[in-house]
């Protein structure tokens, strides 16, 4: 994880600053309905935000009448998301998910995790983690890329031959081949930094979390909203493409036990 948060920490203000207030296109018009959705009510539970990045989920849920604390393994994140996050109690911290003895076992409602546990390389001990500090019956929601659908070598869109950034279809090369990937993002000056990615078949995923005391009780493969707005944040190419293929994946589960127990 100390190249995770180096690579964060290199990206961080920049990442923050390109996902503003309510997070990228994606996460605005695919991806974060079907997370706030599966959270549900949100007023008067103790929330931790894991991975919270620039905090624009934490803010979210902070309005919605959550009380949130925010946990990032990049300190840049951390900075970018209190600075963002002025006026709002939101209790932001420097913490890698995989080991959080600073937060008590059993002391929220609701973990939400968004697009980030592709980035987790220990991800066993993450949700191992997550089931600790919720209390019995209280519930994860993450969303990540679709596992089905591997952005890595051997795996993409193809576009339509008459259309470069119209996507006709997915292609899937080495699906039950796990394992970290190359991935680059820029920062402000940009400079590509490799950030740490890993492909995780569905099995592993739902493996993971039922061994550490969860049970998934609810799941969305999401689409764009069929509005003007959408079409136009995504461009009609992915617009279409995310209607018929499903490029993210969020899921729900119950923590019926706990590691600790």
């Amino acid at each position: 994880m100390e190249n995770a948060a180096r690579a964060w920490n290199a990206i961080g203000e920049h990442w923050a600053a390109m996902q503003g207030e309510a997070g990228d296109g994606n996460q605005q018009w695919i991806i974060n309905p079907a997370l706030f959705a599966l959270a549900g009510e949100v007023a008067g539970l103790r929330v931790l935000d894991a991975a919270c990045g620039g905090g624009h989920i934490a803010r979210a849920l902070t309005r919605r009448g959550a009380t949130v604390t925010g946990v990032d393994i990049s300190a840049a994140m951390i900075g970018a998301a209190k600075r963002a996050s002025a006026g709002l109690a939101i209790d932001f911290r420097v913490a890698d998910i995989s080991a959080m003895p600073e937060l008590a076992d059993s002391s929220f409602d609701l973990a939400v995790c968004s697009m980030a546990l592709m980035n987790v390389a220990d991800i066993a001990n993450a949700f191992r983690e997550l089931a600790r500090v919720l209390k019995p019956g209280g519930h994860l929601v993450f969303s990540l890329p679709h596992p089905c659908y591997p952005r890595r070598p051997g795996s993409h869109g193809v576009a339509r031959e008459d259309e470069d950034d119209w996507l006709e279809y997915h292609r899937v090369g080495s699906y039950l081949d796990e394992g970290e990937y190359p991935m680059s993002l820029p920062s402000a000056d940009g400079e590509s930094h490799p950030v740490p990615t890993f492909h995780r078949t569905l099995t592993t995923l739902i493996v993971l979390l039922v061994d550490s005391g969860f049970v998934i009780d609810g799941l969305i493969e999401p689409m764009p909203s069929d509005t003007p707005e959408a079409k136009q944040e995504l461009g009609l190419g992915w617009w279409h493409a995310t209607c018929r293929i499903a490029y993210y994946l969020v899921m729900r589960a119950a923590c019926v036990s706990s590691p600790s127990q």
